[in-house]
């Protein structure tokens, strides 16, 4: 559990040091970043329920839907967050500055979904420190 939790906390140190360095760019990395907090925390989670989830990224939606509902805050805050991450790495190349601002609404969203998964991980006894974005 703790390995999965600490990539969490890394990954967003990273995402941290990519918001300092460039506040304007890389959105499309930075959604991806995002996800990838929210994977590793997820997985973290499972771990503390006894639950190893396989590789893919539909392991952790079947286990969501195992763990809560297809309609619990937790599973549609990860489906936003993946949802955002495939759009900003496969979607909308369009102009480098409309990409960009579609990337950052889609980041803005995938934020604030991702805490919402950290919340509801605490909620469950799972203590999470929260790193400055």
């Amino acid at each position: 559990m703790n390995q999965h939790i600490n990539q969490c906390k890394y990954n967003e140190e990273f995402l941290s040091e990519l918001n300092s360095k460039f506040p304007d760019t890389f959105s499309d990395w930075k959604v991806t970043v995002v996800f990838y907090c929210a994977i590793h925390l997820i997985r973290g989670y499972a771990l503390s329920k006894g639950k190893t989830l396989g590789d893919r990224h539909t392991h952790v939606f079947e286990y969501l839907e195992e763990e809560t509902s297809k309609t619990s805050k937790i599973y549609k805050a990860f489906k936003v967050i993946y949802r955002n991450s495939r759009d900003s790495r496969y979607n909308g190349f369009t102009t480098r500055e409309n990409f960009e601002r579609l990337c950052n609404i889609k980041l803005n969203e995938s934020r604030t979904m991702l805490g919402r998964i950290k919340s509801y991980v605490e909620s469950k006894g799972i203590k999470i420190e929260m790193v400055q974005q």
